[in-house]
């Protein structure tokens, strides 16, 4: 969890960047193949790539789809700015 559990539309808890590293590192340290570490929480597509960048390959998207903006609308922002990255 990237955000306090309980309720949606939180702001991205910025240390637990730290915390991202530190468990991505300790997978590439033991050789770990077969895990890929998700995050949840306050994940938008002004910060997908910064989550990316740390490793993490499983993101989950609430609030910044459902939203006071088309879903449409929003789902296309979040597929350009994915399909950047890959």
């Amino acid at each position: 969890m990237t955000v306090n559990p309980g309720f949606g539309g939180q702001k991205f808890i910025e240390h637990m960047i730290r915390k991202i590293t530190l468990l991505n590192d300790m997978i590439n340290e033991y050789n770990i193949k077969d895990k890929i570490i998700q995050v949840d929480g306050g994940i938008k597509a002004s910060n997908i790539d910064i989550i990316y960048d740390l490793g993490v390959r499983d993101i989950v998207v609430g609030s910044d789809i459902f939203n006071d903006k088309p879903i449409y609308d929003n789902l296309n922002r979040l597929k350009n700015k994915i399909s950047r990255l890959i």
